[in-house]
């Protein structure tokens, strides 16, 4: 793929295209590894692509340029970037969060009840630990459709962060009641332990976590044909330990 990369990219020298320099940036982020590589990729994807977009995001044939969904995609990861816990105290968040906000505000601006953007909104600000902000989008998410279940879920790592416990279970069971298949999600039972812990309900924390153990591919990664998340291994490997 490497090889292939540079081929087009000699080929294209000086004319590069938005795809050529999104593949420029996976390659930075799976193969080298290179997390400041990838941030200066994606943002030389974003300008590539807003220049060729112009400023009609209005007319059908401006959001087909403006390409919301491929937007989307740089967002998501500048956002993996940035990890999924919020920044240190007094620290500033992350380079890759700011950029991110820069990449969602055109499509906030057409499509602002996409709840696929304020899931990465509220993720954006979740990590800077901007908890308020966070709250209120995922807020509006839920307003706009009561069923959101990933948006319940969100909720209830953000009140758990901000010592609101009850709270925090409601938005679980919420987000439960909406699907039942969030059960198979280690993301659920990671919150859910979280929660007990804090709450110093520690057989209780220790019994979840154990749950979560079972659910196929985290014990051993693949396994059933399941991918889980390696950081969500790792957290429940270290919460057992």
């Amino acid at each position: 793929a490497a090889g292939q990369f540079e081929f087009l990219n000699e080929i294209h020298s000086g004319n590069a295209s938005s795809d050529l320099c999104y593949i420029g940036a996976l390659l930075a982020s799976r193969k080298d590894k290179d997390t400041d590589k990838t941030i200066q990729k994606l943002e030389e994807t974003v300008t590539v692509h807003m220049e060729g977009c112009g400023k009609d995001y209005y007319s059908v044939q401006g959001m087909i340029k403006l390409n919301p969904d491929f937007l989307l995609t740089i967002a998501r990861e500048l956002l993996d970037l940035a990890g999924t816990d919020p920044c240190p105290r007094g620290e500033p968040p992350p380079s890759s969060i700011s950029k991110a906000m820069r990449v969602l505000g055109p499509v906030m601006d057409v499509a602002p009840g996409l709840v696929e953007v304020q899931l990465l909104l509220a993720k954006a600000r979740f990590v800077s630990r901007d908890f308020d902000g966070a709250q209120q989008v995922l807020a509006e998410a839920i307003q706009g459709d009561p069923t959101q279940y990933q948006a319940h879920l969100f909720m209830a790592k953000i009140l758990c962060e901000v010592d609101k416990y009850t709270a925090a279970n409601a938005s679980l069971e919420q987000a439960l009641s909406h699907n039942f298949e969030i059960r198979e999600s280690p993301a659920y039972y990671l919150i859910k332990a979280n929660i007990l812990e804090r709450m110093s309900q520690w057989d209780e924390a220790v019994k979840v976590l154990e749950s979560a153990m079972n659910l196929p591919g985290v014990k051993t990664a693949g396994s059933m044909g399941k991918t889980v998340l390696l950081a969500d291994r790792a957290q429940i490997f270290l919460h057992l330990a």
